[in-house]
């Protein structure tokens, strides 16, 4: 008896073959086929370590093993049995699936059908890929792609860094709490098998939360079991505003990773958004200061850090939000036409980027003025602790 395997594609220059083909020195079948297993193993470990096919480990995520196997296959090209071509030689598609159920029953032995009971998640991610590429190469969908797709949290994590550019500080930690909660809630899932039921689930948990959740710093990192027996049925629960701004995390989320091609179909919020009452809007309503009022504030006892009183008056003046007045340098107090105006780039969206005109009730502060890379106010405070003070 022989034992013979087709060398992978990507190989066959480097070992001068195409095949291999070794005398295993017996007639007896049994103790044949109980030889080929021991160099297959042989041959599969030269070709892992010359950059054939990634055998995967404990320390591989399914994920990982699964998209490792699917590229190598694709670069790779091995053959795929199709009728009766070579049937005494089994192609490296074969002999990995071989590996696999090898493995598989000899760690957990077989059912009443012969099959193995079970199969470690990363060699089913293995077995997975290859079910894949023969489909592919077929020119069938690939069934198995989806369940190995990017995870939630993965997806999560590299949104969010596109998001800096765009969101502030604040809203990028709610998002970051939300996307952390939906995360846990889903056991960090796939993202392309997020759907609309799991969005409304985990809506169910947040609307059982009293509106005391996220105020005390101990919230910060706590599971959603933790803050469940913390903060469920407790209280006063969160508002509608609230809960949409859990929503739009999530939709914004499905929004990038449609975007990116790692999901695809209708937005899992899309319905799921709470109504707004008229008593809502009308208690989110910022009534402006009226001139009393605004005497008061700035004639009264004013705070000991000088920064806090200029911001708020640059912001009375200007019409700007604070981080965009905290965010000031000197290179965005620009002039045109005999104007002098603050450069607005740091704004909160596309729409925010303007100019406005520097109010000559402003003019202390042009005053100082230095060097265009400098902060208008060094060692400048943060919006959140100007918000403070």
């Amino acid at each position: 008896w022989y034992f013979k395997r087709s060398v992978p594609r990507s190989l066959r220059k480097r070992l001068g073959k195409d095949q291999i083909v070794e005398s295993l020195k017996t007639r007896d079948l049994r103790v044949a086929q109980t030889k080929r297993w021991e160099r297959a193993a042989h041959w599969e470990a030269q070709f892992e370590a010359l950059g054939g096919m990634p055998s995967g480990d404990q320390h591989t995520t399914p994920r990982e093993a699964y998209r490792a196997a699917i590229a190598y296959l694709r670069e790779a090209e091995p053959a795929i049995s199709v009728g009766m071509s070579a049937p005494d030689a089994m192609t490296d598609l074969e002999v990995r699936q071989d590996i696999l159920l090898d493995r598989a029953i000899s760690q957990f032995g077989v059912d009443e059908a012969g099959r193995p009971m079970n199969m470690v998640p990363q060699d089913e991610a293995q077995w997975d890929a290859i079910k894949d590429y023969i489909a592919e190469r077929r020119g069938k969908p690939l069934r198995a792609a989806i369940a190995y797709g990017m995870s939630i949290s993965e997806a999560a994590e590299r949104y969010l860094r596109r998001a800096e550019k765009d969101e502030e500080e604040k809203t990028l930690r709610q998002y970051r709490t939300t996307l952390r909660l939906l995360n846990d809630f889903t056991n960090d899932k796939p993202i392309a098998t997020l759907a609309k039921a799991d969005v409304g689930k985990f809506m169910g948990v947040l609307e059982t939360m009293s509106a005391d959740w996220g105020k005390s710093p101990k919230d910060k990192g706590l599971a959603l079991a933790q803050l469940k027996k913390k903060y469920a049925g407790k209280g006063k629960p969160l508002s509608n505003r609230t809960l949409n701004r859990h929503l739009t995390a999530i939709s914004n989320l499905w929004e990038w990773a449609t975007a990116n091609g790692e999901a695809e179909g209708d937005n899992p919020t899309k319905g799921l958004h709470r109504a707004i009452s008229r008593a809502d809007d009308k208690a989110a309503t910022y009534l402006s200061f009226e001139a009393d009022e605004l005497q008061r504030l700035f004639t009264g006892s004013l705070p000991k850090d000088p920064i806090v009183t200029e911001v708020a008056l640059v912001s009375l003046y200007s019409g700007m939000r604070l981080e965009e007045v905290c965010s000031l340098q000197w290179r965005n107090i620009r002039e045109a036409e005999g104007v002098l105006y603050f450069d607005v780039t740091a704004a909160k969206s596309v729409a925010g980027v303007r100019k406005v005109p520097v109010h000559d009730a402003l003019g202390w502060l042009l005053e100082r003025r230095k060097s265009p890379n400098d902060p208008v106010w060094p060692g400048r405070r943060d919006s959140q602790s100007i918000s403070k003070a």
